[in-house]
């Protein structure tokens, strides 16, 4: 993480989190200036359990003096956090289910994330 040139008028870092039995693992954390590509976790051995909340957010610095939305021009700032992970065989059945194939939130999300991001978990290693 780092800061950006001028030209460029905000600070992003992505993150992403696993909650699980009420612990907190980063999945992990890139600025999106960088080089886009599947980076694999450092934590080999994190496993994604029924229950568990995946949470991936975009903080940014603003130092502009206008608003600055989410979305795919240059005058907005996009924030996309792409996770890759595999699934046993014998538990393929999830990926048939329309339910499963996509999860987006434009920051209005379905649970209380309130827990997750103000301080109350520690992010734990495995």
């Amino acid at each position: 993480m780092g800061i950006l040139t001028d030209l460029t008028p905000s600070r992003v870092v992505n993150e992403a989190f696993l909650f699980h039995n009420g612990q907190r693992y980063l999945i992990g954390s890139k600025s999106p200036q960088q080089k886009q590509t599947f980076y694999p976790v450092e934590n080999k051995t994190l496993a994604i359990h029924p229950d568990d909340v995946m949470m991936a957010r975009c903080n940014m610095t603003n130092h502009e003096n206008r608003v600055i939305y989410m979305g795919n021009t240059r005058n907005d700032e996009m924030c996309n956090f792409y996770m890759m992970y595999v699934v046993d065989l014998a538990d393929e059945d999830q990926l048939h289910d329309r339910y499963n194939q996509q999860c987006f939130s434009d920051g209005k999300a379905n649970v209380d994330l309130s827990s997750f991001i103000d301080g109350k978990y520690e992010i734990v290693q495995r």
